[in-house]
């Protein structure tokens, strides 16, 4: 395996390659300084990669557009984004521009980088797929699939036991957007898809700070689906830290799920985190 990281923190470029060579001892890790090179020409050997692993902030010029300019050349491989904290608008249009997966930095463990390189590289480094990658494959692909009006499903960021969640966005702006798509298991269950499309219809009119906001909800591919506000602040546990649930005066709270009435949940609803899947 081959991979390239672009980054003008050395610091970081080592703690990634570091990563990287404890998974892989095999691989061969090359790392790009934007600082002392401009974007790799047209005799930049680009397609002997696996991985590219391309930062935003670059010290100098912008990550998008090496990105975009990366992204026109035949041989481009897989393109891992990272991102600062705070900025899914630049996700947004990173996926948009042609990245594969995006993280953001201050978020990123070995873990998730090694995640996602895997996946990135599935067909060339596995040739047998674990249920785990397996599983968000299917996903991506599902995400892929969905044809929403007006609305572009970007990328699957979180799997729960009802749903999956992607960050998507509208197709005439970069505002991030989550979409929420239900399980085929939930989807089999005539009864609990009825009250999930009657729930959330009432749900739509709601409008009120305290109440994570949908603009939508339909069907696709055999799919129920809903299109919601994207808040800030990862996952719910983690900031409960495993206490109670939250008070009235917590900025941050949980959204109406359709397996309670709607009787029982509007008084106490609020916005959720974007990341968790429900």
């Amino acid at each position: 395996m081959r991979i390239l990281i672009i980054d003008d923190d050395v610091d970081l470029r080592n703690l990634l390659e570091r990563y990287i060579r404890q998974q892989w001892p095999e691989s061969q890790v090359d790392q790009y300084d934007p600082l002392d090179h401009d974007i790799p020409g047209a005799s930049f050997a680009l397609g002997s990669y696996d991985v590219v692993i391309l930062d935003y902030m670059l010290g100098r010029g912008d990550g998008l557009q090496w990105l975009q300019e990366l992204k026109r050349r035949a041989d481009c491989p897989p393109i891992l984004f990272l991102t600062g904290a705070g900025n899914e608008i630049i996700a947004v249009r990173a996926m948009k521009a042609g990245a594969d997966d995006y993280q953001r930095k201050q978020e990123l463990t070995r873990e998730k980088l090694i995640t996602s390189v895997r996946d990135l590289t599935a067909n060339t480094s596995e040739r047998t797929l674990s249920p785990e990658l397996a599983a968000r494959m299917e996903g991506q692909s599902l995400g892929a699939r969905m044809q929403i009006p007006g609305i572009k499903v970007l990328h699957l960021i979180g799997e729960g036991g009802m749903s999956r969640v992607y960050l998507a966005s509208r197709e005439g702006d970069d505002e991030p957007l989550v979409v929420k798509i239900l399980r085929s298991e939930v989807m089999s269950d005539r009864n609990a898809l009825a009250r999930f499309m009657e729930e959330y219809a009432l749900v739509e009119r709601i409008q009120s700070r305290h109440v994570a906001r949908i603009y939508t909800h339909g069907a696709s591919e055999g799919h129920a689906y809903l299109v919601m506000e994207f808040f800030e602040g990862g996952d719910l546990n983690k900031r409960l830290g495993g206490n109670s649930a939250p008070t009235a005066a917590s900025p941050w709270s949980i959204s109406a799920s359709p397996s309670t009435s709607m009787r029982q949940t509007a008084p106490v609803m609020a916005k959720s985190w974007a990341r968790r899947a429900t």
